[in-house]
């Protein structure tokens, strides 16, 4: 049984077109599968640089608002240093207003205490003319100033010679022993 090679090679020739078809719809099929996960891979790129564009202009918008921020800071900063001079200035207000109070509590108590002083000065001028209008009692005081006078000045000798002599040595004049 001969079969003729016309046969054999019509049914070579039919085998590798089943095979070559069936690898090329194998390969069809791959192909397509790379074709669907390129568009995927594509797909997923575009929604990355869609992201990426997003997570920019985040970015760019948090700098600014750093931007914002550290530029309120400085003001508020600035604004800080002023309240503290202005603070510092009026404690210092404040301290030479207490002071000034202190004086001013001060010369009114020595207001009062010279009002009480001219008021007792006045009761004494008032007894002391009651007392000088009759004649008897102005040579009692006469005799009494005179009596003073002479007690102060006796005393005023006293002390500049007390004073003179303890200065010196009493005119005592010491030799040098040899």
């Amino acid at each position: 049984m001969k079969i003729p090679i016309k046969t054999l090679l019509f049914a070579l020739f039919s085998l590798v077109v089943v095979y070559t078809s069936v690898n090329y719809l194998a390969l069809l099929k791959s192909n397509l599968g790379l074709h669907k996960t390129i568009y995927q891979q594509k797909e997923e790129l575009h929604n990355l640089g869609n992201e990426k564009q997003k997570l920019l202009q985040e970015l760019e918008k948090e700098k600014n608002a750093s931007a914002k921020i550290s530029e309120e800071n400085a003001q508020l900063k600035d604004n800080l240093k002023a309240q503290e001079q202005k603070d510092n200035k009026l404690n210092q207000d404040l301290a030479k207003v207490q002071q000034d109070s202190q004086q001013l509590q001060a010369l009114k108590q020595e207001k009062d205490a010279l009002a009480k002083q001219v008021e007792k000065l006045t009761q004494e001028n008032e007894s002391l003319n009651s007392r000088l209008h009759t004649l008897g009692e102005q040579k009692k005081a006469i005799k009494e100033l005179q009596t003073q006078i002479q007690k102060v000045g006796i005393e005023v000798i006293k002390k500049t010679d007390a004073q003179n002599t303890a200065l010196g040595n009493r005119g005592v004049i010491f030799k040098k022993e040899q």
